[in-house]
C-alpha cells in the first residue's frame, strides 16, 4: 500500500492527549496503541518556515539559507520575503524520483512556486499563490472542477472577536479537502509516496487554542486519519512545531528601538495609536460609505500605511521601509532570529552586549521571556550560516515574540492565543512499524524534525544523502524486519535546480493570517 506521510501543522500532545483521553479523538488513540509515538524537535526558531524544508531536505537552515518568513539580508540593507526558491538543497521527493518511485507532495509550505516532480505537487500553506499552484499545470484546472479545491479558504481567519460560523466551517471544510485531495490523487496518479500537510491545524491552534473550534478541527483530522488507517496505508504523522498557550507578547523589535539598537520613522502611526484608530476600525469605518472605494484610491499610501493593528503593529509589508538603516544596530525577525546590522568593527561587541541582555529580559510577572540566547554558528552550520542571524532567542513556553514593529514592548495577547514551541508531534504506524509502544531513543536524545527524510529514504529502500544532518532512525522499526535489519546505505547530493529568490509578494497572505 501507499506510505503516508501526513504533516500536521503546530501539533503537539500536550493540546490532543485531554481529547484523547475522553474519547473524541478514537483513531489517534489507536493509532497510538497499535504504532509508535513520541515527541519531534524542530530546528530553531519553531516556525512553518523553515521548518518544513528542514523535514524535507534533513537539514538545518544554515544549509538552506532562509530563517524566517523573512531574509534580511544586512549587507544590502533590505528584507524581504523568501519564496521555494530560495531554499538551497534538493529535497526527499527528489531523491524518490531518482530512485523512480512517484511521489506526492500535497498543500505543504515553502513550495510555491511548485517545482517539476515525478509525480504530482500541489502547493499550499499562508506562502501559495492562488493560481499557478500545481505541477503538471494542467492539474490546477482537473482539482478545481473535479474537487472545488482552493488554496485557502475565502473568508479568511484574522479575528477571533469578529469569526463568523460560516468561515469556521470553511476551514474545517479546507481540512477536508486536503484528505479528499490525497485519497484523489492515490487513486488517480498512481503514486507510490504521498505527503500531505494540514496546515488549517495551526490556524486553529494559533487562534483558538483549546477551544471547541479546535476540537472540531481535530475531529475531523482524526476521521480521516482513521478512513486511511482503514484502507491499509502505512502511515507517519509528524508535525513542524508544536504550539502552547501565550501569556504575554513580547515585541522585541519594540525592545530593540527604545534601547536604542534600532531606528524606525513610524510615520503618522503613534497619533493614530493614541486616538483609537486601528486598521480594523478603519476599514469597518470605510465599508459603509458608498464612495469608500475612491475614498481608498486618494489617501496617500503612506497615511494607509501608518494605520496600526488592534496590538499596536505597523504593516509587516513597510518593515524594510520604516527601518533607518544608517542608524540601526540590530533589528528582529519574529520567533527567533536577531541581526546585528553594526559593522565588523562592532559587529561583536553588540552581539555580545544582545545576548547578555537578551537573556535577562522579564515580563512584568517577573519570569524570564527567553529559555535561551544563542549566538547563530551554535545552532546553525553549512554555507549560509554567515548570512543568517547573529543571535537566535529561544522562547520560554507562553510568550509570542512577533516580527513586526510595534508600539508596546510587552502586551497581553489580542490575536493569538497560541503560540509555536519548539517540540511537536511524531507517530508511524503500518507494516514494519514498531507496535504499540513510545518512542524510545538512546542516550535521551530527541527525534529530530531532520531526522524523517533519510528514515523516510531507508524505509523506502533507498540511500542516504550524504549532506544531510540528521540520522535513519531504525528504532522505529519492527524488531526483524527488513527496515530495521537492512543496512543503510548512502548516495552523493543531488544538484538543486535553486535560483536566487527575487522579491515577491507573499506579504499579504502571511499578514493575513497574523504570521506578518
Amino acid at each position: 500500500m501507499t506510505k503516508v506521510v501526513i504533516g500536521l501543522d503546530g501539533a503537539h500532545w500536550e493540546l490532543l492527549d485531554p481529547w484523547m483521553e475522553d474519547g473524541s479523538l478514537p483513531n489517534l488513540v489507536r493509532l497510538r496503541q497499535e504504532g509508535i509515538w513520541g515527541d519531534l524537535k524542530s530546528c530553531l526558531p519553531p516556525v512553518t518556515s523553515p521548518n518544513w524544508k528542514c523535514y524535507s531536505t534533513g537539514k538545518n537552515p544554515g544549509k538552506l539559507g532562509v530563517y524566517w518568513w523573512e531574509i534580511v539580508d544586512t549587507a544590502a540593507r533590505e528584507i524581504r520575503s523568501p519564496d521555494a526558491r530560495d531554499f538551497r538543497s534538493a529535497e526527499l521527493w527528489d531523491y524518490l524520483n531518482d530512485e523512480g518511485i512517484r511521489t506526492a507532495v500535497l498543500n505543504k509550505p515553502t513550495t510555491y512556486p511548485p517545482k517539476p516532480v515525478d509525480g504530482v505537487l500541489v502547493a499550499g500553506g499562508p506562502d501559495a499563490g492562488e493560481t499557478d499552484y500545481t505541477h503538471p499545470k494542467s492539474l490546477e484546472a482537473i482539482l478545481e472542477s473535479e474537487l472545488d479545491y482552493k488554496v485557502r479558504p475565502q473568508n479568511i481567519l484574522t479575528s477571533v472577536d469578529t469569526v463568523t460560523e460560516s468561515t469556521i466551517n470553511e476551514y474545517l471544510d479546507a481540512i477536508e479537502s486536503r484528505f479528499d485531495l490525497a485519497e484523489w490523487t492515490i487513486e488517480n496518479r498512481d503514486v507510490e509516496f504521498v505527503h500531505l500537510t494540514v496546515f488549517a491545524s495551526n490556524v486553529f491552534h494559533h487562534y483558538y487554542w483549546d477551544h471547541e473550534y479546535t476540537l472540531r478541527a481535530w475531529q475531523r483530522i482524526d476521521q480521516r486519519l482513521g478512513e486511511l488507517m482503514d484502507a491499509g496505508h502505512d502511515l507517519l504523522l509528524m508535525a513542524d512545531h508544536g504550539a502552547t498557550e501565550i501569556k504575554w507578547e513580547f515585541n522585541l523589535n519594540r525592545w530593540l528601538e527604545r534601547e536604542g539598537y534600532l531606528s524606525v520613522d513610524r510615520g503618522m502611526s503613534s497619533t493614530f495609536k493614541r486616538v483609537g484608530l486601528t486598521r480594523d476600525r478603519a476599514a469597518a469605518f470605510l465599508d459603509v460609505l458608498p464612495f469608500h472605494e475612491t475614498l481608498l484610491r486618494v489617501i496617500p499610501d503612506e497615511v494607509i500605511n501608518s494605520v496600526p493593528d488592534d496590538e499596536g503593529h505597523l504593516p509587516k509589508s513597510t518593515k524594510n521601509d520604516r527601518i533607518d538603516w544608517t542608524q540601526t544596530q540590530a533589528v528582529a525577525s519574529g520567533q527567533g532570529p536577531v541581526y546585528v546590522v553594526a559593522g565588523d568593527e562592532r559587529h561583536e561587541e553588540i552581539t555580545s552586549e544582545l545576548a547578555d541582555r537578551l537573556r535577562d529580559i522579564r515580563d512584568p510577572d517577573g519570569h524570564r521571556v527567553f529559555a535561551d540566547v544563542y549566538r547563530g554558528k551554535e545552532v546553525y552550520h553549512g554555507p549560509q550560516t554567515a548570512l543568517g542571524p547573529a543571535l537566535v532567542v529561544d522562547m520560554n513556553h507562553g510568550y509570542h515574540v512577533p516580527g513586526s514593529i510595534g508600539e508596546e514592548t510587552f502586551s497581553r495577547p489580542k490575536k493569538w492565543r497560541g503560540e509555536n514551541k519548539r517540540t511537536g508531534l511524531f507517530a508511524a504506524w503500518g507494516e514494519d512499524i514498531e507496535s504499540g509502544s513510545p518512542l524510545r531513543q538512546a542516550d535521551g536524545d530527541e527525534l529530530s524534525i531532520t531526522d524523517l527524510a533519510p528514515t523516510i529514504l531507508h524505509w523506502l529502500d533507498c540511500p542516504i544523502p550524504e549532506d544531510v544532518d540528521g540520522s535513519v532512525q531504525t528504532n522505529l522499526f519492527e524488531d526483524g524486519s527488513d527496515p530495521a535489519t537492512r543496512a543503510v546505505d548512502q548516495r552523493l547530493p543531488l544538484n538543486a535546480d535553486v535560483a536566487a529568490g527575487e522579491t515577491r509578494k507573499l506579504e499579504d497572505r502571511l499578514e493575513n493570517l497574523g504570521y506578518m
